[in-house]
């Protein structure tokens, strides 16, 4: 038995019916032994199980202070509308920022390039571990990040190795020298090396970031939007690093507060109600931008379109966006795959084979976003993939070295390689291509005219209908002829030999409100009899963003049933 925390002496000549009573008149304690017997009694007392009452928090309005403290704002009534970059613009530098910081992640784990590309060069240079100021000698890190004029020190432009050599405490301790930087009279500026420092910095910082740093994110955050503010002729190199600092600080770090989001939200509506030409390039979507190209790859153009009210599914789209870095793997005959990985491997999901999401004719990779999300938070790792301009279906297969494909064409690479292939969901899926055989312009107008209309009362259909319009005008005219041509090529399904048994098959299909004819899923149910059917009553065509709970759950189901489980 364990000794007592509190011991106490003399327990057999102690009257502990005299020492309750005492209790229960309040009356103090004699001594320290009467105190600590005390003590003891009243843990004695205590349940081992206690249990809350239903409280209404309601009735302790009346006991807070009425003037709650408030953080001011600052100067969002003075912002230019002109100046405030769009919601397209922001969204892919959200996207390029995230898949920035995976990608130092990913070389932390690995270690760095022996060879890499810095200042504005295309020839990468052998690059040793550089020697760097102690963490507290300010003035070294000054002449460390710009140089000094009239002497041999000139500026270190930030790369891959030497942001690995930063730990996270003095990532954070670089973060309050810029950010006092920021504040000072004598240095408030912000450079094109200064702003790159900066992003740099921020990409290294692992989140989520304790209270202080928040508040060091938070100070470069009204530094950049006070100088935004007090530009008179702001260059394009200026106002585009300022907006840069200013999106990544407060929508990726979360520093801007809600009345401050408010006033943001209708500076952009302004801006594009009145139509006024906006001040951003355009930007090389393959080379990153040309103002920080050795670590900035904004891709995007901002939109001229009338702003609207967001859906909830382009809100829970940005939420993703801010969290689920674009990546990219180039196969060995050239071409690049485009996918959203949910996570990580993870103890629960190592040796497990992922979900693979590929999209039809109008779509794009993240429109699976919702499934990525849901199935993610679950522990399953989902993938979701757009595949590049190819025009066979051989030259799709052999490309398709690591990613499955939805349609008939996931059948056609199992067919091939049946050993990678544990089991297959479709949805809206066909398996005879002869029906979509005839000559057709490979044009955007050629899928908008077979595109489903709105239906009344269905505010779900009529919102994944809007959402998938939207995808649609982001794939190029080459996107658009090669999917076209790759579901118009005649092909006999009989010849596919397809080594998965029906009972490894689900169709999650809904048989109401779709463009797609009826005898195409009856030919998909002749052709595996005994697969499992899932039925959405008014799924329409995209049932897995229209009614994305109930896909899910079957999809849920469906990995589990081939023995996907997640511990």
């Amino acid at each position: 038995m364990m000794a007592a925390v509190l011991p106490v002496e003399g327990e057999e000549a102690v009257d502990v019916q005299l020492i309750r009573r005492r209790m229960q008149q309040g009356i103090p304690p004699q001594d320290v032994q009467e105190y600590l017997w005390r003590v003891r009694l009243e843990a004695e007392g205590i349940p081992d199980v206690v249990v809350a009452p239903d409280v209404d928090p309601r009735q302790f309005d009346a006991q807070q202070t009425s003037n709650m403290p408030k953080l001011q704002a600052f100067g969002l009534e003075q912002t230019d509308p002109a100046r405030i970059p769009d919601s397209k613009w922001t969204r892919g530098l959200l996207a390029d920022f995230a898949e920035l910081r995976q990608l130092i992640s990913r070389w932390e784990v690995i270690g760095p390039p022996k060879a890499e590309t810095v200042q504005d060069t295309d020839v990468p240079v052998e690059i040793l571990r550089t020697t760097v100021p102690r963490m507290s000698d300010e003035e070294g890190w000054i002449r460390f990040f710009f140089g000094k004029p009239g002497t041999d020190t000139s500026a270190t432009p930030p790369h891959l190795r030497l942001l690995l050599q930063f730990d996270q405490v003095l990532t954070r301790r670089l973060l309050e020298y810029h950010a006092a930087w920021l504040s000072s009279e004598d240095m408030g500026q912000v450079s094109r090396a200064r702003a790159v420092w900066i992003y740099a910095l921020l990409a290294r910082l692992d989140k989520p970031v304790h209270a202080n740093v928040a508040a060091t994110i938070r100070q470069i955050l009204r530094c950049c939007w006070t100088l935004r503010c007090e530009l008179e002729a702001p260059s394009e190199i200026q106002l585009k690093s300022l907006n840069i600092l200013i999106v990544i600080a407060g929508d990726f770090f979360g520093q801007l507060h809600d009345l401050e989001a408010q006033v943001l939200t209708k500076s952009k509506e302004e801006l594009l109600e009145s139509m006024t030409p906006s001040i951003f390039p355009n930007i090389n979507p393959r080379g990153g931008s040309k103002d920080f190209p050795d670590l900035i790859g904004i891709n995007s153009t901002p939109s001229s379109m009338k702003s609207t009210e967001l859906s909830p599914l382009k809100r829970s789209e940005q939420e993703f966006l801010q969290h689920t870095a674009r990546q990219r793997i180039t196969t060995y005959d050239g071409h690049t795959w485009e996918y959203y990985d949910s996570g990580r491997l993870s103890d629960a999901n190592a040796g497990l084979p992922p979900l693979v999401c590929l999209p039809g004719t109008s779509g794009v990779a993240r429109c699976f976003h919702l499934q990525l999300q849901e199935l993610g938070a679950k522990g399953f790792r989902v993938l979701a993939i757009q595949y590049p301009v190819i025009w066979t279906h051989e030259e799709w297969i052999h490309s398709f070295d690591r990613f499955l494909n939805s349609m008939n064409l996931s059948e056609r690479y199992m067919s091939l390689y049946p050993q990678r292939v544990v089991s297959l969901a479709m949805t809206q899926g066909f398996c005879d291509t002869h029906a979509f055989g005839a000559s057709a312009p490979c044009i955007k107008m050629y899928i908008l005219e077979q595109f489903p209309k709105q239906t009344p009362d269905m505010d779900a259909q009529n919102q994944a209908i809007d959402y998938m319009l939207e995808q649609l005008g982001s794939l190029t005219q080459q996107d658009i002829a090669s999917r076209l041509t790759l579901s118009c090529l005649s092909c006999d399904p009989k010849s596919w030999k397809i080594f998965l048994p029906d009972e490894k098959i689900s169709l999650i299909d809904s048989y109401e409100d779709t463009s797609l004819p009826a005898s195409l899923k009856d030919q998909l149910g002749c052709r595996y009899p005994r697969a499992k059917q899932a039925l959405l009553k008014n799924g329409g065509d995209f049932p897995f963003l229209s009614h994305h709970e109930e896909v899910t759950m079957h999809l849920q189901v469906h990995l589990r049933a081939n023995g996907v489980f997640i511990a």
